[in-house]
């Protein structure tokens, strides 16, 4: 037959290939399609270098819908600057939408090059305390990370160390691009660090999740909002968000951060990780740090430290019980280095020859009275801890 077979002439199963094959082609011609112009969802970047917002090759798009069809890759061959626009960008409910996932990973990407520098620098034992704050863009990604990590480290050098990887305001993209990411990215990369510190602090627990929850029943609270998705901005932290942090211990961000370092998504890849970064040493009190125990003290709880110097709230004068016993010679068992002497013993001989002991015990009641800000304070806290590698006060030392 000329022209060769009709496909109504040709076995069923082989024109049903014939078929599939062509669907097959249209589906992925369709996938790439959706992917390529994807690339222009708002947080990503037209061939300009600015966001889609502010793109000239295609009208503004509305949130998650947008488009843009020109043709550019990924990342293209100028910086991002950051906009401000990006951060007035609100969705139906008047919140900002979620990141598209291109935003997510410029996020990541900003993160892991953040990371891999700190590594290099704990390697090479270089310290990072001159770099300062080199312009507007990396002031603006530090101020957003002061304070983010309270709680989550034991020492406050590691939770410099923490805020000072936001000190860089860019990365390098993989195809050496210099990308600075928007406001939107830098909050996500903040949470993504706090989630990865959750994620570590598990390591080492054992059981169903269950088990686990109940080892941080007591953070929950009855009044606490419900948890908030993955990467969501909490614009007023404060201590009872580092505790909500714990309580959830939301892991996702973490290990989305581990997966894109190529380490091992688990609680013991992010100790690790945590590990040769220098913020955590391999014996790092994982334990304490889910407790959700006050670790450090926060700046408005300082300052009511300092209030109290000037209190003039004397129980001596109102009650008259009181001794002045200064003079005498008291003992404790306390080292020289004990800052805080709650109680000590004294002997004084009679005039009968006989001995009288005096027992001494401090009142707390002298600096923090009821009702004061500072017995809040101590009142969070219940308790000093004194542990192996260091001492945790119920008030403020000054």
């Amino acid at each position: 037959m000329r022209g060769g077979p009709r496909s109504s002439d040709l076995p069923t199963s082989f024109n049903m290939n014939i078929n599939m094959g062509i669907g097959l082609r249209v589906l992925l011609a369709s996938v790439c399609l959706n992917l390529t112009s994807r690339l222009c969802a708002v947080g990503a970047f037209c061939p300009s270098g600015r966001t889609l917002s502010h793109c000239d090759c295609h009208s503004r798009a509305s949130v998650g819908g947008g488009r843009c069809h020109a043709s550019h890759s990924k990342y293209p061959a100028s910086i991002f600057l950051s906009t401000d626009s990006i951060e007035e960008v609100t969705n139906e409910t008047g919140s900002p939408p979620p990141l598209a996932d291109e935003e997510v990973t410029v996020s990541l990407d900003y993160l892991a090059s953040m990371i891999g520098r700190r590594i290099d620098e704990v390697r090479s034992l270089s310290d990072n305390k001159d770099k300062g704050i080199e312009n507007d863009g990396s002031k603006r990604a530090y101020i957003l990370a002061k304070g983010r990590f309270a709680d989550l480290t034991i020492t406050d050098k590691s939770e410099r160390a923490l805020e000072d990887l936001f000190l860089v305001d860019h990365f390098v993209s993989p195809n050496n691009i210099t990308v600075q990411p928007t406001g939107r990215e830098v909050r996500y990369a903040i949470c993504a660090v706090q989630s990865l510190l959750v994620f570590g602090t598990q390591v080492g627990v054992k059981g169903p999740d269950d088990l686990q929850k109940k080892m941080v029943r007591h953070l929950f609270r009855r009044d606490d909002p419900p948890p908030p998705e993955p990467g969501t901005w909490d614009e007023n932290w404060d201590a009872e968000s580092i505790r909500r942090l714990k309580f959830h211990r939301d892991t996702k961000l973490g290990k989305q951060v581990l997966a894109r370092l190529i380490r091992k998504r688990s609680s013991q890849g992010a100790f690790d990780l945590l590990v040769a970064m220098g913020i955590w040493d391999r014996h790092e009190d994982t334990a304490l740090l889910r407790s959700g125990f006050p670790i450090r003290f926060t700046e408005d709880e300082l300052g009511v430290s300092k209030d109290a110097e000037s209190n003039e709230h004397d129980p001596d004068k109102l009650l008259g019980l009181r001794r002045d016993m200064r003079d005498m010679k008291v003992y404790t068992i306390d080292g020289e280095s004990t800052s805080d002497v709650d109680d000590g013993l004294s002997i004084e001989a009679v005039d009968d020859g006989g001995q009288r002991y005096w027992i001494h015990i401090a009142d707390v009641d002298r600096w923090a009275p009821r009702g004061s800000k500072l017995l809040d304070v101590g009142e969070r806290r219940g308790t000093s801890l004194y542990l192996p590698t260091c001492s945790l006060n119920m008030f403020p030392e000054k």
